[in-house]
């Protein structure tokens, strides 16, 4: 059997070869076509990107500027507003209101007779601003509200404002008109970005706003309607979804950016020209990748290199402000504290007038008695100015401790007068004080906080008034709905008065008027920042008007309750109102302990005393319950505080343990003090120096009112 050889003709060689060859070909195609194709995108994406950043950057830039001249029309509008208060103005005035504050027009409205006046000018119309001014009438109900927007209209672009009118119930509207040419701002500063824009492969960029070609590298393509763009028409004609899009005859990218369209394409030869030349440029297009990595990379080291130098910058700056915060902080309490000593020095000086007084008219007891009230008086406003100085750590987050107590604003304003007259006669100025139809005296609330009020704003009027000027101070009863007075306290001065600018930070703490020779008048710079969050605090209000060179003139209107439930004491009582009462005092201190014991017993009660806080407890419980009617202790006190001691009484289960008024005996005035003081289970307190009516008048009012127990 004749075996059959295989063999290959060379025709089947060459068809082999020409097989491999073209499935070669074809992979060389097919990849050359995904590299290209995916070279192409990167490009197209690149670029998209760029002309983001930049729609975006000049988007802020734009709405930026329309904001700040939206801005300054309705700055332009309040300022008028001030300007036409209580004026019947004319055409002609409120044209030259116009003119001066550079605005095309101005409406003014009054809801009460539903009223127009103002200035348009001829080709403006009045009716299309009215019903603006319709929609937007509800800002006449609000002092503060501000509506303002820009509208476009006939060619023109309008940055309008509404403000409340101060002088009647109604509206102003101002308005500024502006060319719409200057709208297109943005739409140049787009088309500019593509300036001297260079595309590789021949492609083309697009930017719309989805009617109108804004920008383009091609020249050709500016101004037409986007409809009317070929490669727009045939972008939007492709089916593909891709984030590359095949149409006809080139490829493209089309992204959205904030109201702009971006279409950025690469004609289809251009996109596949390295194909034929695959092998010959493949290192130079290697080569190429690794250039524009390297750039790529090195845009964003650069890019985050700005970043963090940026950050850094603002760091700085905070620091920079921080301290530079911290160094007026700094100054200013300096300041406060270089300038203390004249407000010290107002009680002290009363103080030794009285004595020096005293001692000419050494004969007379009842100019002795005179000058002792007096000098008692002065002597507990300088004890509540140095509250003001520990008070001043509750400042900042506006808190100033007081308690409400029944007390008598007769008697409030007479003590005023007798400290702060010293002053007036020492500054030269005539101090009259008044009070009109005040028929409740008797009242219930913050006494220590309404006798501060008086004090500073009186004498913050003597040390900014001239020589030979005047203090009007008048207290006068406004109202009673029979359980609140309503009062009024006005004071006015014939001083240097304030300017524009003192008077939005006059209630700021620290702050003084500056002279005209650059010295500030004495005072801490306190006493309206602590008027201001006093007459707060008890529910009242503080305005003030004042004028440069004439003076000033502040009015507080304060409710308080009617004292109906203060204690009242008879004839007999008023004179000794603790007879019969026993009272346990625990000092550790000679002679407070004296001082204590002699006010007790000349207020008629039985004293006995104990040395400490160990002492008192052993006292209190070798009595049968009820033999004390009160208790009075210290807090600070050896072997056996005072907080200790009234908790060991306290819990020590006698029948009156819980119901014996404790009241604690303190030279602390911080208002945590009274705050530990009630934990421990006292049931009330008073200060040191001692008041004797303060304290007597703090026991009856426990026991007579069966207010014993904590607080």
């Amino acid at each position: 059997m004749n075996e059959t050889k295989r063999t290959f003709s060379p025709n089947k060689v060459c068809l082999i070869i020409a097989i491999i060859g073209a499935m070669i070909c074809v992979g060389i195609f097919v990849f050359a076509t995904i590299g290209d194709t995916g070279t192409a995108e990167k490009t197209m994406k690149g670029i998209t990107e760029y002309v983001k950043t930049q729609i975006i950057r000049y988007d802020e830039i734009v709405a930026e500027t329309a904001t700040d001249d939206l801005v300054a029309v309705a700055d332009k509008t309040i300022e008028i507003r001030e300007e036409i208060v209580a004026r019947t103005g004319t055409e002609a005035y409120f044209r030259e209101v116009v003119e001066k504050k550079r605005l095309n027009g101005i409406i003014t409205w009054s809801k009460e007779d539903n009223g127009y006046g103002g200035y348009l000018p001829e080709n403006e119309g009045w009716e299309s601003w009215k019903n603006e001014i319709k929609i937007f009438a509800s800002t006449a109900e609000c002092a503060e509200k501000v509506y303002a927007e820009r509208v476009y209209a006939g060619g023109y672009y309008y940055d309008y404002a509404i403000v409340t009118r101060t002088d009647v119930n109604g509206v102003i509207l101002g308005f500024k008109r502006r060319d719409i040419s200057r709208v297109s701002s943005s739409q140049l500063s787009v088309k500019t970005l593509l300036e001297g824009f260079e595309f590789q492969k021949k492609g083309k960029v697009v930017v719309t706003d989805g009617t109108n070609v804004l920008a383009s590298n091609e020249e050709e393509y500016e101004g037409l309607l986007a409809e009317n763009c070929p490669v727009v028409q045939k972008m939007r004609l492709s089916d593909s979804r891709g984030m590359i899009e095949k149409a006809d005859d080139f490829y493209g990218v089309r992204e959205k950016c904030k109201g702009y369209f971006i279409y950025v394409f690469i004609p289809e030869k251009e996109v596949f020209a390295s194909r034929s030349l695959l092998f010959a440029y493949s290192v130079l297009l290697y080569v190429a990748v690794i250039v524009v990595m390297t750039a790529v990379r090195y845009r964003f080291v650069r890019i985050k290199k700005a970043e963090r130098e940026k950050s850094e910058a603002a760091y700085r700056a905070q620091l920079d402000k921080l301290a530079s915060e911290a160094i007026r902080a700094n100054e200013a309490k300096t300041d406060f504290l270089r300038r203390m000593s004249h407000d010290v020095r107002t009680p002290i000086n009363g103080i030794r007038g009285m004595i020096k007084i005293g001692e000419y008219y050494a004969d007379d007891p009842e100019k002795q008695k005179e000058c002792r009230d007096k000098i008692w008086k002065a002597s507990g406003y300088l004890i509540e100015l140095v509250n003001d100085v520990l008070d001043m750590t509750k400042l900042d987050s506006q808190e100033v401790p007081w308690k409400d107590e029944v007390f008598s604003i007769k008697e409030i304003v007479s003590d005023v007068n007798s400290v702060t007259s010293f002053q007036a006669s020492e500054r030269g100025v005539n101090l009259f004080i008044e009070e009109k139809e005040v028929v409740h005296d008797e009242l219930y609330g913050a006494a220590v906080l309404l006798k501060r009020v008086c004090a500073n704003l009186i004498v913050n009027a003597i040390n900014y008034n001239k020589p030979n000027g005047s203090v009007n101070f008048t207290l006068r009863e406004t109202a009673c709905d029979g359980t609140k007075a309503f009062f009024e306290i006005t004071c006015a001065d014939t001083g240097i008065g304030m300017s524009d600018e003192f008077k939005k930070r006059m209630f700021e703490p620290f702050e003084q008027e500056v002279s005209g020779t650059g010295n500030r008048t004495g005072g801490t710079g306190l006493g309206l920042a602590i008027v201001k969050r006093a007459v707060e605090k008890m529910g009242g209000t503080i305005d003030a008007e004042s004028q440069k060179d004439v003076g000033t003139t502040f009015i507080v209107k304060i409710p308080f309750c009617l004292a109906t439930g203060a204690p009242v004491l008879s004839e007999e009582e008023s004179k000794e109102p603790l007879v019969g009462y026993n009272v346990l005092v625990v000092e550790d201190n000679d002679l407070n302990l004296e001082i204590a014991e002699f006010m007790l017993k000349t207020a008629g009660a039985n004293v006995v005393t104990a040395k400490n806080g160990e002492e008192g407890v052993k006292y209190f419980l070798s009595k049968p319950p009820g033999f004390f009617d009160a208790v009075v202790m210290d807090v600070m006190m050896p072997v056996k505080d005072g907080l200790e001691a009234a908790r060991e009484i306290r819990l020590s289960g006698r029948a009156d343990a819980a119901s014996v008024p404790i009241i604690a005996m303190t030279a602390n005035a911080f208002y945590d003090d009274e705050e530990r003081i009630k934990e421990a289970g006292m049931s009330g307190c008073v200060t040191k120096p001692l008041d004797a009516k303060k304290l007597v008048k703090t026991i009856v009012s426990f026991v007579k009112n069966d207010e014993g127990g904590v607080w």
